[in-house]
């Protein structure tokens, strides 16, 4: 008995350390879901020692010692199942923190790669040194054509904005300082990609009318 309820205890522990943490960043949240998940393998495997307990406990029947067996019990069955519970709604709890945390880095990637290869497409349709005419026709085509894609590039940084939100519950101050930090960024990022387009536009446009 007394084995089974330091064992449920020091469970106990560990839940409401992993509950009561507050994460900065994502590895951490990983760490913290990993040693949730680790916590709810051993009650897992723990409710095979609880049920030897309780067949133990049941052959003590009849017997002087059956009052207070049955109550110890009773105790150690509602302490486990308790703990079975709390684990169960924490490790829900963890996983949803990662999880959003873990969309939001996806989201932010996401946006980054897009704004990337538009700078590159950009770049490359930029320059009319020593361009044909039909040459800045194609770039100017290729420029319009990341012009008329642009809600596309700015859906996914909407979508890594609204992540934002979520991925800052339960999460320490300097991490959301660092996840405010990086949307003020990808704003920043996408803000200079729109005006460069149209700036690329017009030098191509004003290029053209010139032959």
């Amino acid at each position: 008995t007394e084995r089974l309820t330091d064992w449920i205890k020091q469970i106990n522990i560990n839940i409401k350390a992993i509950k009561t943490s507050l994460p900065s960043i994502l590895s951490d949240k990983k760490k913290s879901l990993d040693d949730m998940r680790e916590l709810c393998v051993r009650l897992d495997k723990g409710k095979e020692q609880i049920q030897k307990y309780v067949e133990l406990a049941d052959k003590m029947n009849d017997s002087p010692l059956e009052s207070n067996v049955a109550t110890q019990k009773k105790e150690i069955v509602s302490k486990f199942q308790g703990t079975n519970n709390s684990a169960i709604e924490v490790l829900e709890r963890v996983q949803t923190m990662h999880d959003y945390h873990h969309e939001f880095q996806t989201q932010v990637e996401t946006a980054r790669k897009w704004m990337d290869r538009a700078w590159e497409k950009i770049r490359q349709n930029s320059n009319s040194v020593g361009k044909s005419k039909d040459d800045l026709h194609r770039q100017l085509g290729a420029i319009q054509q990341e012009i008329d894609n642009q809600n596309q590039g700015l859906g996914y940084v909407q979508a890594a904005m609204d992540n934002a939100e979520k991925a800052m519950k339960n999460t320490r101050s300097d991490g959301k300082d660092a996840i405010q930090q990086s949307v003020k960024e990808l704003n920043a990022d996408w803000e200079k990609l729109t005006r460069k387009m149209a700036t690329a536009k017009v030098g191509v446009e004003t290029d053209l009318l010139q032959w």
